[in-house]
């Protein structure tokens, strides 16, 4: 009788011992919010000391659309990248890249999502990869530095000098800062020809930076025209693009200052397939503005096209563009 009166009173513990249990089991149901959909690439493949060097992941949303995450990335455990995935639609993904100029010697890069809010939803491992970069001696550095002195056209040594002395010359601060297009040039060019539905495929090809400036007096800078940039994007595929937006970030380092900078998002509502192999009648120009603060530092700039990867397109690897400017006025 004693054992019976026992095992009805331990019925309500066990039950209330296992429901009490229940949220630790539904926790894996949000686990594949967000997850890794690509291993780390590198470009190039075996970079060379000096080099700079792209490192590139993929990140997608499960089920249902992620929202609240920050991807980190960096080199032998120091962080150098840090940008928010802001909201991924359901089963959507996004590169995430960032860029580093290569020392010799063997290195480690590494991706990691983090929260930006409280969330009790499991994250993927922080991914890792290896990598060595080849040093190259006295003798070739210098044939090298040779041969890109001798390659390069006067308009682009100009690039190096600060904008100030730049804009007496309207002409070649323009060309100083125009990139030619790094995945498809105009010289291969080729129509893609795609299965089923056309595909867009939309290319920034140049960034030109403005602007006017000199030193204050009190080792900061008084501005005389503007800064801004003046992006030119085309679309190499098919068919028209539809909506897309254009991102623009800059990065500025120097002086003990390394700080990072939102220039703002703006937004094509089309975009049609050019014709021709420069794509001159279907480029479109978009320009952003900004405001330097510190004198003797580098700024660079990384534009960015279809940053939320809504566009289904022919070729994703040629939608950013870097370009740099170094303002050094006494």
């Amino acid at each position: 009788m004693e054992g019976a009166v026992m095992l009805h009173i331990s019925k309500p513990l066990i039950t209330f011992f296992f429901l009490s249990l229940l949220p630790f089991y539904t926790l894996p149901a949000c686990a594949q919010a967000i997850q890794w959909a690509s291993d780390i690439s590198l470009r190039p493949l075996s970079p060379k000391a000096g080099e700079v060097t792209s490192f590139q992941v993929r990140v997608k949303a499960g089920k249902q659309a992620a929202n609240g995450f920050t991807v980190v990335g960096g080199i032998d455990g120091k962080q150098i990248f840090r940008k928010e995935l802001g909201l991924l639609k359901a089963e959507r993904s996004r590169n995430m890249r960032f860029k580093w100029r290569a020392t010799g010697g063997s290195h480690e890069v590494y991706f990691k999502i983090v929260p930006t809010t409280r969330s009790r939803v499991a994250l993927p491992r922080q991914l890792s990869k290896r990598f060595s970069v080849q040093t190259t001696s006295t003798r070739s550095q210098a044939a090298q530095v040779q041969t890109r002195t001798a390659t390069r056209s006067k308009p682009v040594q100009q690039s190096t000098r600060s904008v100030r002395q730049s804009m007496h010359r309207s002409k070649p601060v323009q060309a100083s800062t125009a990139i030619a297009p790094q995945t498809l040039s105009s010289a291969n060019f080729q129509q893609p020809v795609c299965e089923g539905t056309p595909l867009p495929d939309i290319e920034i090809t140049h960034i030109s930076i403005s602007g006017s400036s000199s030193n204050n007096g009190a080792g900061g800078l008084q501005i005389h025209i503007p800064y801004g940039l003046t992006i030119t994007v085309v679309n190499r595929g098919q068919c028209d693009s539809g909506r897309f937006t254009i991102t623009a970030t800059m990065r500025v380092q120097g002086q003990g200052v390394d700080e990072t900078t939102q220039l703002g998002t703006k937004g094509l509502n089309s975009l049609q397939p050019c014709r021709t192999k420069n794509c001159s009648d279907a480029a479109s120009s978009i320009g952003f503005s900004f405001t330097p603060r510190h004198n003797f530092a580098f700024y660079e700039f990384n534009i960015e096209a279809d940053a939320g990867n809504y566009i289904n397109e022919f070729n994703e690897e040629n939608n950013e563009l870097s370009d740099s400017l170094r303002i050094t006025e006494n």
